[in-house]
């Protein structure tokens, strides 16, 4: 596998060699308001962010992606649902750190919801700073709103919030977390059944809403 280390040096424009290639994002090499424009649809080939990167913005398409570092450096990847993401791991021997898939890594480490369809306007994520051993935590992650409807919500990595304040609106919901910090609020004015599964939500908290009525609560599918 070849492997391109990132610098000042590097073309504004790399890629496209037939063989299998790394190309490496190292938060010492690449340079302040650097531009670069990545794209190779040949062989098998990996993005590697080494530990200590930090990313201050991401703005993903269904097969384009723009990571604005904060040091203001620009890298777009273009054909970027053809790559795999190394997060961490060593830049050298590209040993060690967490590969992903785009559409993974997108969710997990970017903390996006999901890969926008083809078509569909691109999504932007926050800031987030790649961990030598991989991923980044996710961000800020996402807010979702329960409606009174049962639903499943299947959170990001990042710090999810689950709105559930319309009363009831959580019983009969599957909601399940991929990671991060994440709050569910839910308001209750009637029995809460083991219809509802809660799974990965660090902290939720109930309130209930029903003066002079007991209210039960069935925590058997909820679980942190």
């Amino acid at each position: 596998m070849a492997v391109f280390t990132i610098t000042g040096d590097t073309p504004p424009e790399i890629g496209g060699a037939a063989t299998d290639d790394r190309y490496v994002l190292d938060a010492f090499n690449v340079e302040p308001n650097q531009e670069l424009t990545i794209t190779d649809t040949l062989g098998t080939n990996v993005i590697q962010l080494t530990g200590g990167l930090e990313i201050a913005s991401s703005s993903v398409s269904s097969n384009a992606m723009q990571l604005t570092l904060s040091n203001g450096a620009v890298i777009t990847i273009l054909g970027a649902d053809t790559f795999d993401f190394q997060t961490g791991g060593n830049g050298v021997n590209g040993t060690g750190g967490t590969t992903e898939t785009f559409d993974d890594f997108v969710t997990n480490t970017l903390g996006l919801a999901a890969v926008p369809a083809e078509g569909d306007a691109p999504e932007t994520g926050g800031a987030v700073t790649v961990d030598g051993g991989g991923g980044t935590g996710g961000g800020a992650g996402q807010t979702f709103t329960l409606t009174a409807d049962a639903e499943s919500v299947n959170g990001t990595s990042g710090d999810d919030t689950i709105d559930g304040s319309l009363a009831n609106s959580l019983e009969g919901d599957t909601i399940t977390d991929a990671g991060g910090t994440d709050t569910l609020n839910a308001t209750l004015s009637a029995d809460l059944t083991d219809a509802t599964t809660v799974v990965g939500i660090e902290n939720v908290n109930l309130d209930i809403d029903a003066i002079g009525t007991t209210v039960n609560v069935d925590a058997d599918n909820i679980v942190g």
